[in-house]
């Protein structure tokens, strides 16, 4: 058995550290990715809450206007005091 450790230890003596580079390479960026996905997904919640509110309020303001009275337009007859018309 030492004379397999002997042949094959100065290999894994020079992968060991360059696999374990890799490795922490590795989970280093599947933690980058994946927090950049879970950002993504919360950006992407909050601009449909966002947008849903929006269009709430422009239902509202749409309701609103059509409920207002209208503003007559020029030369129809008013209740506004003014000159009398001949």
């Amino acid at each position: 058995m030492k004379a397999f450790w002997d042949a094959v230890g100065p290999y894994v003596e020079v992968l060991l550290p360059t696999i374990v580079v890799a490795l922490v390479f590795w989970y280093v960026m599947k933690a980058i990715f994946n927090a950049d996905r879970r950002e993504r997904e919360a950006e992407r919640k909050i601009e449909q809450e966002s947008d849903a509110r929006i269009e709430a309020r422009a239902e509202q303001l749409r309701k609103e206007a059509a409920a207002a009275p209208s503003i007559p337009k020029y030369g129809e007859q008013n209740d506004f005091p003014g000159p009398e018309k001949n």
